[in-house]
């Protein structure tokens, strides 16, 4: 996963990677068909772009909250 967060390189990779799975499966309880985080393959481009999207939301979410505490 690391070349889909490559735009996002300032923040820590794994509360970003944590938000983002949690992002997804919140997303999964509105849409059954979803896919589990675990269950996406990252060389599927429906799968890649449901990845991004939860990256991007994680990463929206991390700048609006004031970053992550050390």
């Amino acid at each position: 996963m690391g070349r889909l967060i490559m735009a996002h390189m300032d923040i820590d990779r794994q509360p970003l990677e944590l938000i983002a799975r949690s992002m997804h499966e919140r997303a999964r309880e509105r849409i059954p068909e979803c896919r589990a985080w675990d269950c996406l393959d990252m060389t599927d481009p429906w799968h890649a772009g449901l990845i991004r999207v939860a990256y991007d939301r994680a990463h929206d979410f991390i700048a609006m909250s004031g970053g992550i505490a050390e």
